[in-house]
């Protein structure tokens, strides 16, 4: 299931059956989801997220920014 979109590809959550259920994946139209598992759940995932901005380091080769009250990725 589709959870985010960034430049061209999707976050996914693996529904399949198996090891990697519920874990997020990278998905676009070359690769498909030849990637390994990119967290292995949601909370990875926003824990993540959570952690590059609190400390300003570098997401998914985006830094966060807060500028004016405003959130944005560079």
């Amino acid at each position: 299931m589709p959870i985010a979109e960034r430049d061209g590809y999707l976050w996914v959550v693996d529904g399949r059956p198996g090891e990697s259920t519920h874990s997020v994946i990278a998905f676009d139209k070359v690769d498909a989801d030849d990637d390994a598992t990119t967290w292995p759940s949601i909370g990875a995932l926003l824990a993540d997220v959570a952690t590059a901005i609190d400390t300003g380091e570098a997401f998914d080769g985006s830094t966060p920014t807060i500028e004016n009250g405003e959130l944005t990725w560079r």
